[in-house]
């Protein structure tokens, strides 16, 4: 006994790094079903290390080769951004990768040419520069784009929605909206409805998009009537897909929570907040369902519907439950954390 005892002390610097790296590995090989519990629960601060950690880890362990584990891993982490809407850090990384011509690992796709790749970073980064104010810099990135895909043959371009050379047209009508200038807004409509018209009639994921800028469009322009025909078309062309079950479910709930929100939007202006709210209701319910209830996206679905609520007059125990729902989710999101926070300020967060 002495003798295992003294071996186990001789030994026990050796024992606990063989345990060290047999913990590492399980983290390793375990660590995206981790940082799925991590994300339920809403613990984002932490999820921020791992997914960083996670990048570098990617970038030692694999071989130049092995672009698709680089590229997920650096996914992975963009996606945790846009979530929490810090577009800043998602712009650091895009430009970072452009510049050291490492785009390739931002590509949606790696099978297509390389300037639709290419042009869908663009078109990735032209939208971040959008959702974080920078619309010069959006409008430049967005009309790049375009150019690329213009190095294809028109032909094949419209033979696949992902090919779409609409996407960046859709782009910079939202963009020169934000930016006040309507003709700019309304000429690039046109062309993306130009576009649609050509399409064939199962592009459905286009034709979703373009309802929806048309709808967004005519919504900022006051003409309720335009924006709420284009929102109802946006019922009509779901894409659909065939999937099993649970992942057909999910693919059409995120398509049905932008088609609510955006009749919701609509009923709103309108001021007609009974039937906002139903729509508003139908988008929080499965938001939830979608994104997590202690998502970015759920706040925001709830502070939508707070506002619309305050309009009806509505039980003030139910509307002091939902800021209390929303005071809890937003002091777990990275922005808020440890710092006081107020309704202000996460519709402020929900605004941008």
């Amino acid at each position: 006994m002495d003798k295992l005892i003294q071996f186990v002390k001789k030994h026990l610097k050796t024992f606990l790094i063989m345990f060290l790296i047999i913990v590492c590995l399980y983290l390793v090989r375990h660590r995206y079903e981790i940082l799925s519990f991590i994300d339920s629960k809403g613990f984002y601060a932490q999820e921020e290390v791992i997914l960083n950690a996670n990048l570098k880890l990617s970038q030692c362990f694999y071989n130049k080769k092995r672009l698709l584990e680089k590229s997920f891993a650096l996914k992975s982490l963009l996606e945790f951004y846009n979530s929490q809407k810090e577009y800043e850090k998602s712009i650091v990384l895009y430009e970072s990768y452009i510049q050291k011509d490492e785009w390739r690992k931002l590509a949606r796709y790696v099978t297509f040419p390389p300037n639709i790749d290419k042009a869908g970073v663009y078109s990735d980064l032209a939208e971040l520069y959008y959702l974080n104010g920078q619309y010069e810099k959006a409008v430049s990135f967005y009309n790049k784009a375009i150019e690329l895909k213009s190095l294809t043959p028109y032909s094949e371009l419209l033979s696949n929605d992902i090919y779409d050379i609409a996407e960046e047209y859709n782009g910079l009508v939202v963009t020169y909206l934000a930016m006040h200038d309507i003709a700019c807004a309304k000429a690039n409509l046109d062309k993306s409805l130009n576009i649609v018209n050509l399409l064939p009639k199962n592009s459905l994921q286009t034709r979703f998009f373009t309802n929806l800028t048309a709808s967004t469009f005519y919504l900022e322009t006051q003409n309720y009537p335009k924006a709420e025909y284009y929102a109802t078309q946006l019922f009509l062309t779901i894409p659909s897909q065939t999937l099993p079950v649970e992942s057909y479910i999910r693919y059409q709930s995120y398509y049905n929570i932008i088609a609510n929100s955006q009749m919701g939007k609509i009923k709103f202006r309108e001021n007609n907040y009974n039937e906002a709210e139903t729509f508003q209701r139908k988008a929080l319910f499965m938001t939830e369902e979608f994104y997590g209830v202690n998502s970015a996206s759920t706040l925001c679905s709830y502070n939508t519907l707070l506002q619309t609520l305050d309009k009806l007059d509505q039980n003030v125990r139910y509307t002091d439950y939902i800021e209390q729902r929303l005071l809890k989710i937003g002091k777990k999101l990275v922005k808020f954390q440890g710092k006081d926070i107020t309704l202000d300020d996460i519709t402020k967060f929900c605004e941008k």
